[in-house]
């Protein structure tokens, strides 16, 4: 199975980064979990490389303490393309990072709240491992996920033994090596674990096997009730609208496509779902 998640892994850094990928500079210990190497050197905070940005910069994951023990995620964008990465790699620096704020969509009604952080040029990041080599990964299922406007998602997941987890990421511009925006309930995914904090998915989905006969879509943006998010649910809405005698969404369905934040199914809720849409992938 370790093996299984390695190839994997070095498949989709191929993919995502071209066969030029660097090898980690020095690789985690297999005797040692992924806390203790990580943070044994008093490092405050750890990059995890989860992709590309805009399909040209590194995007990364920054982790750090928060007050309560658990790890915190900040969205960051390397701009610096002289070095290449691998999907999973973990970096650090001995400094403390410089990290600029920014808003690159603030005059889009629709995404003005998406930002993300820029790490200085001049910040120099070393590579410790890559997260294929911990020992503490979990099988994570999605149990439900929420949208919030701007290309924010929140996932929650549970393992065997019934503990929850949350995983929370925008989309805006960002193209994941393991893309979460694509699940849907019941899927499994493998996550590298830290300080029981899900850090990073390291396998596609596996789909779940159930029956949707009798069942309910409670999909954020179904609105439709097929269990997936496609066009036709802006479609839908907007026929609802057009014509409830004849289109009408059903109770879940107005749920679901309520998702622009403000109370009601109206035409701006047809907007963001063609938004989604639109931007699968990117």
């Amino acid at each position: 199975m370790k093996k299984a998640r390695k190839l994997l892994a070095t498949a989709l850094s191929l993919m995502l980064f071209g066969a030029s990928a660097v090898t980690p500079a020095s690789a985690l210990a297999e005797s040692e979990t992924a806390e203790n190497v990580i943070f044994k050197d008093g490092y405050e905070s750890i990059f995890v490389v989860v992709g590309t940005y805009n399909n040209k910069y590194t995007q990364l994951r920054c982790y750090s303490p928060s007050a309560s023990g658990k790890l915190s995620a900040k969205k960051v964008v390397m701009t610096d393309t002289s070095a290449e990465y691998s999907y999973g790699d973990i970096l650090v620096c001995s400094d403390e990072p410089e990290l600029t704020e920014v808003y690159p969509y603030k005059n889009d009604p629709v995404y003005a709240h998406a930002y993300h952080y820029e790490l200085s040029e001049t910040t120099h990041l070393d590579t410790l491992g890559n997260c294929t080599e911990f020992q503490n990964m979990k099988e994570l299922t999605v149990t439900r996920n929420d949208y919030a406007g701007s290309g924010y998602w929140s996932f929650w997941l549970s393992d065997d033994e019934g503990a929850e987890y949350r995983y929370s990421l925008n989309y805006v511009g960002s193209q994941y090596g393991v893309d979460l925006t694509k699940a849907t309930i019941g899927d499994v995914y493998t996550f590298a674990m830290v300080k029981d904090t899900p850090i990073l998915p390291l396998s596609e989905a596996e789909p779940a096997v159930t029956t949707t006969m009798n069942q309910v879509s409670l999909l954020s943006g179904d609105a439709n009730g097929d269990f997936l998010l496609t066009v036709a649910d802006p479609v839908a809405v907007l026929q609802h609208i057009g014509n409830r005698d004849k289109y009408c969404l059903s109770e879940q369905g107005l749920i679901n496509a309520d998702v622009d934040g403000v109370a009601g199914v109206t035409a701006n809720d047809a907007r963001v779902l063609q938004e989604w849409d639109a931007n699968k992938g990117r």
